[in-house]
């Protein structure tokens, strides 16, 4: 055998090394995706929830007209005062508190509303 024949069966078994798809990688009989695949994978899971949260914009849902009016009342009571930082962080914190809100769904409503600002 020559040292290029060598080198070419060399080079063909690398090739097949590398483009192969182990498929299997903890040996437990599963065929799991490579790292781009799984990144891939993750990814459209996430947007796929994300679109299903974003369905819930507080945009698209009607509210009732009653609250609707007060509402505007009330934020325009508030733009009128002109409050300084930590008044309006107490009025929030109260809101908050009367709505009975978990720290839970604080966050999911504050991914929301930073989405559609």
């Amino acid at each position: 055998m020559t040292e290029q024949e060598l080198r070419e069966m060399i080079r063909a078994e690398i090739e097949q090394i590398i483009s192969e798809d182990k498929g299997d990688m903890d040996n437990d009989g599963k065929d799991e995706p490579d790292d781009e695949e799984y990144l891939d994978n993750k990814d459209k899971a996430i947007k796929k929830a994300m679109k299903n949260e974003n369905e819930d914009t507080f945009d698209n849902t009607k509210i009732p007209a009653v609250v609707d009016r007060f509402m505007k009342k009330f934020i325009s009571a508030l733009k009128d005062a002109k409050l300084n930082r930590r008044k309006k962080v107490a009025v929030l914190g109260r809101t908050i508190s009367a709505l009975g809100l978990t720290p839970q769904e604080i966050m999911k409503y504050t991914r929301i509303v930073k989405k559609d600002m």
